[in-house]
């Protein structure tokens, strides 16, 4: 594998735009991947994420932009970037009569330099069910499979559509440790989700796509640093007047939301810099219920795009989204 270094992109997209008669797929997207990290593109179905992946491995003509892989035009599809880049599509057939093993000794073959396929089926674990037959893989076993045939041909770069979609969230871990073990090893691995925790466990950088344009980029802690900031603290308090005076007097706008048991229930927005002073003014206070509520990517995706996407990658309305990690905090 060749070597590359952070400020070489292996992958540079600019301005890329792809129209369909009167559907705009792609809109202006700008980007760039690395060796050694992941990139994840993030939208719902029907964002543009698939056309993104296809185009930069030149299965689709771009209508404007450009476009560069290993310092490659991918359009014409040249041998030299057929070979150190491979994509993992989110449908493939395979031989069903075929076991796994097979399967990948046969795509071994098309390649002048593949790895030995032992070295590809023990770290994605394949070799448990190498003797299998493809028609009989669960959806897991195959997805791995389609990962250790893209990983064959000792790729630079690496291009998974939707790796864990369909999976049942035990699968779904699995294929996350095993697509992690890549970023080790200097590859630029580009994956296509609309799993919100798939990107921020696994992702050093995310695309956010919404409608085919660019709407957020960088580190998933710096987007939701920008767009989800700060905590939201509630708590229950028997006595309101008297914590509100005290918030007041510290700089702290309380905001009533109810009332259950003869409480009010109170929730103020305190920036992360001064979470523990608001906690201080709780603690021997009467108060009950403290949780503290942190942004996360799906919040920031909210605010980015006014959406968010359902388990199936369906766009739904922000406002169905309730999303911040609670963290149960008693000061009774």
């Amino acid at each position: 594998m060749a070597e590359g270094g952070r400020d070489d992109p292996a992958v540079r997209v600019r301005g890329l735009t792809q129209v369909y008669g009167p559907a705009v797929a792609l809109d202006g997207v700008d980007f760039d991947a690395h060796r050694g990290e992941i990139v994840g593109v993030l939208g719902p179905n029907g964002a543009g994420k698939t056309t993104l992946l296809e185009t930069c491995v030149g299965l689709r003509s771009r209508t404007r932009g450009t476009v560069e892989v290993i310092g490659l035009d991918p359009e014409p599809r040249p041998l030299r970037l057929r070979e150190r880049v491979t994509v993992q599509p989110q449908h493939a057939a395979l031989m069903p009569e075929l076991t796994a093993r097979e399967t990948l000794e046969l795509w071994s073959s098309f390649y002048r330099n593949p790895l030995a396929v032992p070295d590809v089926t023990g770290p994605l674990g394949v070799e448990d069910f190498g003797d299998r037959r493809v028609s009989v893989l669960s959806g897991g076993q195959f997805q791995r499979l389609r990962i250790a045939m893209a990983l064959l041909p000792d790729p630079e770069v690496v291009l998974l559509d939707e790796p864990s979609a369909g999976l049942d969230p035990a699968n779904r871990k699995a294929l996350r440790r095993a697509v992690a073990e890549l970023r080790g090893e200097n590859r630029c691995v580009i994956l296509s989700t609309h799993h919100m925790d798939e990107a921020e466990e696994l992702c050093d950088r995310i695309v956010v796509v919404d409608g085919g344009r660019l709407a957020a980029e960088g580190p998933p802690s710096r987007i939701v640093a920008e767009h989800a900031p700060g905590c939201q603290l509630r708590f229950e308090a028997s006595d309101y007047g008297t914590i509100a005076d005290l918030a007041r007097e510290h700089g702290f706008d309380l905001e009533r939301r109810g009332t259950r048991g003869g409480c009010v229930l109170v929730e103020v927005e305190v920036g992360e810099d001064r979470l523990n002073e608001a906690l201080s003014l709780l603690v021997g206070s009467d108060t009950a219920g403290v949780d503290i509520r942190r942004g996360d990517l799906e919040e920031a995706f909210a605010a980015v795009t006014g959406s968010r996407i359902d388990d199936e990658g369906q766009r739904k309305p922000a406002e169905d989204a309730p999303r911040r990690t609670e963290l149960p905090l008693d000061t009774r």
